[in-house]
């Protein structure tokens, strides 16, 4: 980490405040006493081992992720919507003539798509939206499925233009977007 001139005064000054607040180290999320003896000793690397990946994360998560996600939450719940809507008879030629198990949406991988999985997880949990996807957020696919959803997206982003708000897909639609995801 190095911060500027600037950036050092500021942190030191709510070193001050977090002091004088008495502010219990150990239920504070960064020690003040730690941060002021790094910056004042010119040991701001320090902060880097002690604090990122902790508390501060050494990157932000980019807005294709963001955009990427949120398309793919959107999709699902249209989906999954649209599935509900059929007879038991339909529902079983979407799954057959797509080769797809359910309609279901299946997750991020938590080790190679972690910032995928980070973003779902925020959106419900945190932002309250997407609520058909609910706890279906915290999956954990253990194995890769952006590009996965990325052929689904391509298959479905043409299609959300040409169906009214709140209209189901038809069934081949659905067939179309849930085939895709089978077969990128």
């Amino acid at each position: 980490m190095n911060l500027t001139e600037e950036q050092q005064l500021l942190a030191l000054m709510l070193c001050d405040i977090h002091e004088a607040l008495n502010i219990n180290p150990d239920q504070a999320n960064v020690n003040a006493k730690f941060v002021r003896k790094a910056i004042s000793s010119g040991c701001q690397w320090a902060l880097d081992m002690e604090h990122i990946g902790q508390n501060i994360p050494s990157e932000q998560i980019n807005s294709e992720t963001v955009d990427f996600v949120s398309n793919v939450f959107d999709m699902y719940e249209i989906i999954e919507v649209s599935f509900d809507s059929l007879n038991p008879q339909d529902k079983q030629h979407v799954l057959d003539e797509s080769s797809a198990i359910s309609s279901e949406f299946e997750g991020f991988d938590g080790n190679n798509e972690s910032d995928y999985k980070l973003v779902a997880r925020f959106l419900v949990d945190e932002m309250d939206r997407f609520h058909r996807i609910g706890e279906k957020a915290n999956i954990n696919s253990h194995c890769p499925k952006v590009d996965k959803y990325k052929a689904m997206l391509d298959t479905f982003l043409p299609m959300r233009n040409e169906f009214g708000v709140g209209a189901p897909l038809s069934r081949e639609q659905l067939i179309a977007i849930l085939g895709s995801r089978v077969n990128p």
